[in-house]
Order: C-alpha cells, then structure tokens, then sequence
C-alpha cells in the first residue's frame, strides 16, 4: 500500500514538472494544472477512503483475535 501512495506522489510530480516545461500560456498552463492537481486530490480522497477501510477490517479482525484468547 505505501508503494501504491508514493507512485501516486511521484506522478503527480512528475505531472506538473512535465506541465511547468511544456511552452503555454500563463492561463493554459495553470488551467491544466489545476486539473491535475484536482485529479490527484480525488485519487488521494480515494485511496484515504481504501486506506480507512483497511484500518477498519484488521482492527475488528484483532479485537476479533483478542477476544477468542479470553
């Protein structure tokens, strides 16, 4: 899952580097970043979304644990 994250990390980068060196207008270019920027935010909410839900399963799977133990 964290390689997962720092992929995500580095395109995003790797976007907007890529955006910054392309010859545009101004106006073009923060436009298209914006747009990358708002399309990693949404994959970002997702996988925070992925990640909870993640959490969530091994917590009730220990308590789960911890209660057969008793």
């Amino acid at each position: 899952m964290k390689e997962l994250v720092y992929f995500v990390c580095g395109a995003a980068v790797g976007a907007t580097i890529a955006l910054l060196m392309a010859p545009e207008k101004g106006e073009v270019l923060r436009s298209k970043i914006r747009k990358v920027v708002d399309d990693d935010l949404e994959l970002g909410r997702e996988l925070v979304g992925v990640v909870q839900d993640a959490v969530a399963e091994t917590s009730k799977e220990v308590k789960q644990t911890i209660q057969k133990r008793r």
